[in-house]
């Protein structure tokens, strides 16, 4: 069930116009999560050079990962175009910072330092 809400803030110190935001919430026996706070965003780069150095295989793992930890609906994972960082992967972004050098033995401390909001 959805349950919509207008919310109205004004002269707060992270806005400086009225803004109209859409509040939602979504009830499930798992969890809600409220739309007012951005969906965190992990890109995987499947550039030939971090595909090859083993993103293919990462990226099932950090699925896996999220599912175990029930946050999939808090997170965006997805797969992207070169980094542009080939020298430095195979690469991760959370929410714009790029982690270089993930492997299956780092990769869990790069998710709870990019998404550690999340895992309070």
């Amino acid at each position: 069930a959805f349950r919509f809400i207008f919310v109205r803030f004004k002269n707060t110190n992270f806005l400086k116009n009225n803004v109209y935001y859409l509040y939602f919430e979504i009830k499930s026996s798992q969890s809600s999560y409220s739309a007012m706070y951005p969906k965190k965003e992990i890109i995987i780069c499947l550039g030939s050079s971090c595909f090859a150095r083993g993103n293919k295989e990462l990226m099932k793992f950090i699925e896996k990962y999220l599912r175990q930890k029930k946050v999939t609906d808090k997170v965006t994972f997805r797969g992207d175009h070169c980094f542009e960082k080939c020298t430095e992967g195979p690469n991760l972004m959370i929410d714009g910072k790029i982690y270089h050098g993930v492997n299956k033995d780092n990769v869990i401390d790069f998710l709870m330092d990019g998404l550690k909001d999340i895992f309070k």
